[in-house]
This record gives structure tokens, C-alpha cells and sequence, in this order.
């Protein structure tokens, strides 16, 4: 009986040891399995950080592209309407040339107008120039 019994004894710690080894075991593939399963979040999240990172850089340089036209057009707006201004500018002037030449040839007409009534008055005055 004491054979049975130190044999049922050396059984049960065998078995306690291989339950401790595979309870080991079992942890450490199941912390395997998570630092495996971490791992795999992990370059998943990289992946899409880069990408976002891709994206918001690629949006960024699209944005500067933009701000560049818009301030290059912005300036040509101003041009043009500068020399809109100019172009009406030179066409008051040559309006205000040309009343000013019409206005000096009446005035030359008008000149030329009274230097002849002038003239037949001196002619018909006694005395006058044509006598």
C-alpha cells in the first residue's frame, strides 16, 4: 500500500507538473499571440498615420498652390484694373484734346469773324483804310 501510495504520490506530482508546464505554455503562446496581435495594430496604425500624413501633406501643397494663383491672379486683377483706369485716363485726355482743338478752331473762326466786321467798319467809317 505504501508502494501505492508513494506511486499515486510521484503520479500526482508528475501530473501537477506537466499541468504547470502546459499552463506555462498556454501563457506564454497566449502573451505571444497578443504581442503578435499588438504588433500587427501597431503597423497598421503607422500605415495609416503615414498615410494621412501623405494625404495632409499632399493637401497642404495643394492649398499653397492655390494661395500662390489666387494671390497671382489677384494681382493681375489689380493690374488690369489699373490699366483699365489708365486706358480711360488717355481717352479723357485725347476727348479733352480734341474739345480743346475744336474749341480753338471756333475761336480762330470767331477771331477771324470779327477781324473781318472789324475791317468792313474801318472800311466804312470815313477815312477809313480802304478810302
Amino acid at each position: 500500500m505504501r508502494r501505492w501510495l508513494v506511486l499515486l504520490g510521484v503520479l500526482a506530482v508528475a501530473a501537477s507538473a506537466v499541468a504547470a508546464y502546459a499552463l506555462i505554455q498556454t501563457d506564454e503562446s497566449a502573451d505571444q499571440e497578443r504581442v503578435n496581435s499588438l504588433g500587427r495594430s501597431l503597423r497598421e496604425a503607422n500605415a495609416q498615420l503615414e498615410r494621412a500624413n501623405r494625404e495632409r501633406d499632399l493637401e497642404r501643397r495643394e492649398l499653397d498652390r492655390r494661395l500662390r494663383s489666387t494671390s497671382e491672379e489677384s494681382d493681375v486683377t489689380k493690374i488690369d484694373r489699373r490699366l483699365r483706369g489708365v486706358e480711360r485716363d488717355v481717352v479723357d485726355a485725347l476727348d479733352a484734346t480734341a474739345d480743346s482743338g475744336r474749341a480753338l478752331s471756333r475761336l480762330g473762326d470767331r477771331i477771324d469773324s470779327i477781324s473781318d466786321r472789324l475791317t468792313a467798319v474801318e472800311d466804312r467809317r470815313p477815312g477809313g483804310a480802304g478810302q
